[in-house]
């Protein structure tokens, strides 16, 4: 699977075969937080004068609750690290589509906006 499509939260990710299209998201309750944390790094170390923005090497992750969700750079599924009990579940969202007579880029759009 690769990444699609995120919004403020949820993180989506897609894959094809054949006739088929499935898209996974997953929310993630500290994306603000990591990104606050990913500009402090990049204006740090001189890559916000370029123009990008680049997630530090590791988080703080005492300024963050309940989990952290990160996609495995395998593209096989997701990595979660448990911080607290403030929440009783993690949300996963998932849906697919088969219709050969669709295009699979029109078919990774359906999907993916199912998700986020």
């Amino acid at each position: 699977m690769e990444l699609f499509s995120s919004d403020e939260t949820v993180t989506a990710y897609t894959a094809t075969k054949d006739s088929c299209s499935i898209a996974l998201g997953v929310y993630d309750p500290n994306t603000m937080e990591k990104e606050r944390q990913a500009e402090i790094y990049s204006a740090k170390v001189g890559f916000r004068k370029k123009g990008m923005i680049v997630d530090p090497p590791s988080f703080d992750t005492s300024l963050m609750k309940g989990f952290s969700a990160e996609w495995l750079e395998s593209g096989m599924g997701f990595e979660f690290e448990l911080l607290d009990d403030s929440m009783e579940y993690v949300t996963f969202y998932a849906a697919w589509l088969q219709a050969a007579d669709i295009d699979p880029i029109t078919r990774e759009d359906a999907v993916s906006f199912w998700v986020l």
